[in-house]
């Protein structure tokens, strides 16, 4: 026996952040993307962005690309992020890119 949620992937993700972005919420997004944060190489970068538009794909609606999900994940590393976390994510996003 199968069980749905009739929950798709967006509605899932927005939910799982109300969860775990409360912190976060009162800081405007604009303030926490960065340009020049220099915490991912090239290569780290052009992996979360491919992750980022693979999760989230552009369809009838704006995907992660769209709404600068990658730059909003740099900008939590630079601004918010423990440097331990910082190390591990960017090790994660080179294990990624080996795949």
């Amino acid at each position: 026996m199968r069980v749905t949620f009739g929950v798709d992937r967006r509605t899932l993700l927005a939910r799982a952040l109300l969860l775990v972005g409360a912190s976060v919420v009162a800081v405007p997004f604009d303030a926490l993307a960065i340009a020049d944060a220099d915490l991912l190489s090239q290569a780290q970068r052009a992996t979360l962005v491919a992750a980022a538009d693979t999760i989230v794909p552009q369809t009838d609606t704006a995907g992660a690309l769209d709404v600068g999900v990658p730059a909003l994940f740099e900008g939590l590393l630079a601004n918010w992020a423990a440097p331990a976390t910082v190390t591990a994510l960017a090790d994660v996003l080179d294990r990624l890119a080996a795949l």
